[in-house]
């Protein structure tokens, strides 16, 4: 018994009966995902709670401790990510240490790779249009613990999904 797949045809025996397998097509299933946030990449040295509390000292931001971010892998890994959170009605803030709390040691230490230059990553949502993102890269660059900081471009980051809690 054959059967016609598009390509050739199949043929296999088992315990002498002729059975029929179809070889498809794979078909991949493409999700987009919705980047709606600015993204702020910095250079300190500073432990994670030092910089929050400078942050909270010059800004109008109060960072608070988050449940560190927990993401577990199908193969049984998991790695953790400590975060501060600020949170008003229109404005969503996350400092994000780049490097991971705990990992697998075969895995890679940064949430974001590419990004390893930098220590910690601030993800800005709002929901009101206005120039707030850039008014956070001022006040990360008058932060005196903060050596660099620069806004990045999602779009050229290439494991992006990572950032998406």
């Amino acid at each position: 018994m054959a059967l016609l797949t598009g390509r050739k045809a199949v043929r296999r025996r088992s315990n002498f009966r002729a059975i029929s397998i179809y070889m498809g097509l794979k078909s991949k299933l493409e999700a987009e995902y919705l980047y709606d946030f600015d993204l702020l990449g910095l250079v300190s040295p500073a432990k994670d709670y030092v910089l929050a509390w400078h942050f909270n000292d010059v800004s109008f931001l109060h960072f608070v401790k988050g449940e560190d971010i927990q993401i577990d892998f199908r193969d049984n890994s998991r790695i953790l990510i400590s975060n501060f959170v600020f949170e008003s009605e229109f404005v969503h803030v996350l400092l994000l240490r780049n490097k991971l709390l705990v990992g697998n040691p075969q895995m890679n230490k940064y949430l974001v790779p590419e990004l390893q230059q930098f220590d910690y990553l601030i993800q800005f949502k709002s929901e009101v249009d206005d120039p707030s993102a850039n008014h956070l890269l001022d006040i990360a660059k008058s932060v005196p613990l903060v050596h660099y900081a620069v806004k990045l471009d999602i779009e050229k980051i290439k494991n992006k999904e990572n950032l998406l809690f």
